[in-house]
């Protein structure tokens, strides 16, 4: 089997002020720094083979400290980076509900579907990088290998729904907190989900 690790980059602050934060590319926050840091800590056990990660700044830092934790170099996958925003990038939701109730109504009906935020991205293209990003990084290695994603809530969401199976709606159950760990095992092309959100060393 093939073990596919994923992991969300740690908290900034954007994230603690519940803002959307897609292609806007802030550092972790310090609270984020002790998240990547314990991640690492956890991660140096499993013997991985391969980190890749979002090209955004948040995962790259996360991804960072595990790979000096790991003696690993990091693999940038561009298809993992955070779904775009658009117009609602760096607003709460009260503000996007205040400035763009009709985006907003549109979007809660079906995130799937057009309208995108204006300038943004719909779930449907980013599910489709996401897919891109995985059949990519599965098909490149084998059996026995331990390979870890670090990126961004949306788009993991989005990856497990379309390695899974279940319609993209269904997303928000994988709740994946910052600086969590999950797990697929893919065995004979079928990957099974292991462990979802685990987060027990997180400080």
């Amino acid at each position: 089997m093939l073990r596919l690790l994923l992991a969300r980059h740690g908290l900034t602050s954007a994230n603690q002020e519940d803002r959307y934060i897609g292609s806007t590319d802030p550092p972790v926050s310090d609270e984020g720094l002790a998240q990547a840091e314990a991640l690492a800590g956890r991660l140096s056990r499993e013997g991985l083979t391969t980190i890749y990660s979002s090209p955004q700044l948040r995962a790259r830092q996360t991804a960072d400290a595990i790979a000096r934790a790991c003696g690993l170099a990091l693999q940038i996958e561009p298809e993992l980076r955070e779904m775009d925003f658009g117009c609602w990038e760096g607003l709460t939701r009260t503000e996007i509900t205040a400035r763009y109730p009709g985006q907003m109504r549109a979007w809660e009906a079906d995130p799937s579907a057009e309208p995108a935020p204006h300038g943004g991205e719909t779930l449907v293209q980013v599910a489709r990088r996401a897919k891109g990003a995985y059949d990519k990084i599965v098909a490149r290695h084998a059996e026995g290998e331990a390979v870890l994603i670090v990126a961004h809530g949306g788009v993991l969401q989005a990856l497990l729904c379309e390695a899974l199976g279940p319609p993209l709606r269904a997303r928000w159950s994988y709740l994946l907190k910052a600086g969590a760990l999950s797990e697929l095992q893919i065995f004979d092309g079928q990957p099974v989900l292991v462990s979802l959100n685990e987060s027990s060393f997180l400080p």
